[in-house]
């Protein structure tokens, strides 16, 4: 049997000296595995031991491979394989039974180690080992201040806080501007960095915007990968409106409208529920709906006060028109408290017919 092994492994040879014989064994051993991140990333080495031979790296790692082997060899050669990229790297032969070589990781693929013995045998692994190509995630970067869109006048500041984060390094944060279209680098020249955040004050004046004109902006983040190219964030878009006094003004009247609205809501349901003088059963059913009253009252303040701030805040309001609507806030205010007090008085003394009538009084005051 041996004779005859030995005759069809001659003349395998004889007939073919350049054939691969497929090994289903592993032909190697004690695999070290030593990693050389990209330079960006800044990772140490790491080193594998007696391993199985599969790598797991990020992209662009070069990676050295030693191994020893049970045959004496003259020649080695790593198989790799990337997809339809097929490549033979040579390996160096040291004392005829240990082999050192490198490859970089480009993507998936795997790796198989091809010898030369000593008798002229070209022996592969029919078994290939794994190659798994880890990839650098994209940065991310929020902008934490404004929360939302804003509008501001054209002399002013916008303050920009933002935050930028990446596995290695976030390398530059621009500030995008749609309209005119703008980019402007927020990052000074330096070192990137893992976790990055700053703040930035955005004069208006520089925008060449038009009084109710508006843009779009966003941040734009880059982070450092020198192996496969830098990838790209964005941050969620704001809107930006310069201020305009004439559509500010157009807003206050609108509001003045809703106000004077509210007023007259609150006088029709006082004029259609009045509340009884005497101490009745129909008097107490009547208190719901006084309170329901009393809630409008409160609305109409609110109104009244906000219109009021943003009467003088409006370059185009009367100092008259402002007066006023004090007035009527005043009125208000007082209104509001009298009739919560009568309420409340109703609410407890029940049986007391001059709360019942203060209570009708006041709502005719008001009136």
């Amino acid at each position: 049997v041996l004779l005859n092994n030995g005759r069809r492994r001659l003349w395998a040879i004889l007939s073919s000296p350049s054939a691969v014989q497929l090994s289903d064994s592993p032909l190697t051993y004690d695999i070290r595995l030593v990693y050389h991140y990209p330079a960006y990333t800044g990772l140490r080495e790491k080193v594998v031991e007696s391993g199985d031979g599969t790598i797991s790296a990020l992209t662009g790692t070069e990676v050295e491979i030693a191994a020893s082997t049970d045959a004496k060899v003259r020649k080695a050669f790593l198989k790799v394989a990337f997809g339809e990229s097929l490549q033979e790297i040579p390996m160096q032969v040291e004392s005829h039974v240990k082999v050192r070589g490198k490859l970089s990781v480009l993507r998936e693929g795997s790796y198989q180690f091809s010898l030369v013995t000593e008798e002229g045998d070209r022996l592969q692994e029919r078994r290939a080992h794994a190659i798994f190509a880890l990839s650098d995630q994209p940065p991310k970067v929020e902008l934490e201040e404004p929360k939302g869109d804003i509008e501001l006048k054209d002399d002013k500041e916008l303050k920009l806080h933002w935050h930028a984060k990446d596995d290695f390094g976030v390398s530059e944060v621009f500030l995008v501007v749609e309209t005119p279209p703008t980019r402007t680098l927020l990052t000074p020249a330096s070192q990137p960095q893992k976790d990055r955040q700053s703040t930035y004050l955005w004069s208006m004046a520089t925008m060449n915007l038009q009084a109710g004109q508006e843009t779009t902006f966003y941040l734009e983040a880059i982070d450092n990968d020198t192996a496969t190219g830098p990838k790209k964030a964005v941050s969620s878009p704001r809107r930006l409106t310069i201020f305009s006094a004439k559509k500010f003004h157009q807003q206050v009247l609108e509001e003045q409208k809703a106000v004077l609205d509210l007023l007259i809501d609150w006088l029709g349901k006082d004029l259609l529920q009045p509340f009884p003088k005497q101490a009745t059963s129909l008097a107490l059913n009547a208190l719901e709906p006084q309170r329901a009253i009393g809630l409008s009252i409160q609305e109409v303040q609110s109104r009244v006060l906000t219109l009021l701030e943003h009467l003088r805040a409006d370059p185009l309001s009367k100092p008259e028109l402002i007066r006023v609507f004090d007035n009527i806030h005043e009125h208000v205010r007082g209104a509001l408290i009298k009739r919560q007090q009568k309420l409340e008085a109703v609410s407890v003394r029940t049986t007391d017919e001059g709360a019942f009538v203060a209570l009708a009084e006041q709502q005719k005051a008001d009136i």
